[in-house]
């Protein structure tokens, strides 16, 4: 075994190689290092520009935009005040639309109640003037068409007209050839009158409609026409019968002025469903003598009246 007395040279030679491997290898490590570092720097240093372009960008764009937000700032202001001030005149204008609502309701609850005393102060006064008149005497009576009607005495007033007696007979003289003095006395209204003629023309058609006469051969029999014909006008006389005490209740009650869904005051309603009343019953008994002529036991004949008398309202 060799020791470093017998051959101090081999050891010296090998520590020196040791020494000079180690040196190398450091000096290697350290040029690769330095290679590196170098490499690494100019990518440092084009990201420090990238990122001091991108900077420049950012301020450019945020001092841009902050001359933007400094013109509208003012204008956001000025905006919000023209906001507030729209809400605060919307705010007034419901309250006031609010006060008007409830002020033009007021105003159609009073309007309403002084229609409703108008009207039944209305019909009190013309059913106390209608009833006054009947039995005045009047020398001379003319109307606008130049009629002259001579110790005229007043037997009622309808909605028609005057129906009178005079020195030649009797006469019914209509609303509108009367003067103004009557026409305020009165107080006729236009559009009852035209009801009360048409249904007295409607009443008077079926009443004087003339029964056709059967031919001598062969005999017809009409009884079923006839029976027919008396039933459904004992049904007409038992409808209108029920709408005139329907009307009679809601008159005395005077809580509705007008019939509903109609400009009809309950007064009017009253006096026209009389009328009506009236006429049915004269063609219910016309068409009860017709088929007692025919028929004299037939049962519609044995059937109870419908309805008592109509009485004047």
């Amino acid at each position: 075994m060799l020791s470093d007395d017998d051959h101090p040279g081999i050891f010296t030679f090998m520590l020196g190689m040791i020494v000079v491997v180690m040196v190398g290898v450091w000096l290697s490590l350290g040029i690769e290092h330095r290679f590196q570092g170098s490499s690494g720097t100019g990518e440092l240093e084009a990201s420090i520009d990238q990122d001091a372009k991108l900077i420049g960008d950012l301020r450019g764009q945020r001092s841009e935009r902050s001359q933007k937000l400094a013109v509208l700032v003012p204008q956001r202001q000025e905006l919000s005040e023209r906001h507030a001030a729209e809400v605060a005149r919307l705010a007034q204008t419901a309250a006031e639309v609010d006060r008007l609502a409830a002020a033009r309701s007021a105003l159609e609850l009073d309007l309403a109640a002084l229609e409703q005393d108008f009207a039944r102060c209305r019909g009190e006064y013309r059913r106390h003037a209608w009833a006054a008149a009947a039995g005045q005497k009047i020398p001379l009576l003319q109307t606008g068409d130049g009629r002259e009607y001579r110790d005229a005495t007043i037997v009622r007033v309808t909605e028609v007209g005057l129906e009178i007696r005079h020195a030649d007979g009797i006469a019914r003289i209509e609303a509108p050839a009367l003067g103004a003095d009557w026409q305020e006395r009165f107080q006729w209204n236009d559009e009852e009158r035209r009801t009360q003629l048409n249904e007295e023309r409607l009443a008077n058609a079926e009443v004087n409609q003339p029964v056709p006469a059967p031919p001598p051969k062969p005999p017809v029999d009409n009884t079923a026409a006839l029976r027919t014909a008396a039933n459904r006008a004992r049904a007409n006389v038992a409808t209108l019968s029920r709408e005139l005490d329907n009307a009679r209740v809601n008159l005395a009650d005077g809580r509705k002025h007008s019939a509903p869904g109609s400009l009809e005051t309950w007064d009017a309603r009253v006096r026209r469903l009389s009328a009506e009343l009236e006429q049915a019953e004269l063609i219910h008994e016309r068409a009860k003598a017709l088929l007692k002529a025919k028929v004299p036991q037939d049962p519609a004949l044995q059937a109870p009246s419908p309805l008592p008398q109509a009485m004047e309202p």
